[in-house]
């Protein structure tokens, strides 16, 4: 696992700072009126600054909503705080929390973005919302390969880490409950690119995932009669 620390990250902008995680809320006294605001890079200070601000309101508690808005970071930092997101067995969601414009000490959310290891990391919440932000995915890579892609980089323990790598991501989604086929469209994205899942997308993969919802109602044939009828 420290190998891949070392040499594996996901692409990002160098002038985001790190990840810092504040409990946030609205000033109401309601369910879902508080959350905790993640943003920033990510990077192995995020699992101990999450576990921070968590100790910190008392442990939290099994519901509370990660908010995540992220240009990406460390993979392996990424799925280490989507691990910590389902044991703690928090929500998650795609969003920018900002002042409210008549109330600044007081917050509000607007559509964020989550991307490459963000993505990752936001596959640990038990329900996931979109919440009309973006969530991007593409290639890892070693940043000398970014640099140089014709380097003759790669000798055979390169190659096993990657294929190690590639299975423990595999393994990570698959234990999230989302689509292994994550996994396949983010490899057949160049590093220097990003791909943004539509809002069907992450849907049909499980990437955004609220088992409590229902599906529209319809009516359906039932012995002599009719039976509306609707789903999770």
């Amino acid at each position: 696992m420290n190998v891949f620390l070392v040499v594996l990250a996901l692409i990002l902008p160098t002038a985001a700072s790190a990840m810092k995680f504040e409990l946030s809320g609205t000033g109401g006294n309601c369910n879902g009126c508080e959350w905790i605001a993640g943003e920033g890079r990510i990077d192995e200070t995020s699992v101990p600054n999450l576990v921070a601000a968590l100790t910190k309101m008392g442990g939290g508690y099994p519901g509370l909503r990660v908010e995540l808005n992220s240009p990406g970071g460390s993979l392996v930092s990424g799925i280490l705080l989507g691990q910590l997101i389902r044991e703690r067995k928090l929500y998650t969601s795609v969003a920018r929390t900002v002042p409210e414009p008549h109330a600044p000490e007081l917050k509000t959310t607007a559509p964020g973005k989550c991307a490459s290891a963000c993505a990752f990391a936001f596959l640990g919440g038990v329900i996931r919302d979109t919440n009309g932000g973006d969530v991007g995915v593409h290639q890892f890579y070693q940043d000398i390969a970014l640099k140089d892609p014709t380097a003759k980089v790669f000798d055979a323990l390169d190659l096993s880490r990657q294929q190690m790598l590639s299975a423990m991501l595999v393994d990570y989604v698959f234990r999230m409950g989302v689509d292994p086929r994550f996994v396949s469209i983010a490899s057949t994205v160049p590093p220097t690119q990003m791909h943004w899942l539509s809002a069907d997308q992450a849907k049909e993969l499980k990437v955004a995932y609220r088992p409590e919802a229902f599906e529209a109602w319809k009516i359906e044939p039932w012995g002599n009669g009719l039976v509306a009828v609707s789903q999770t």
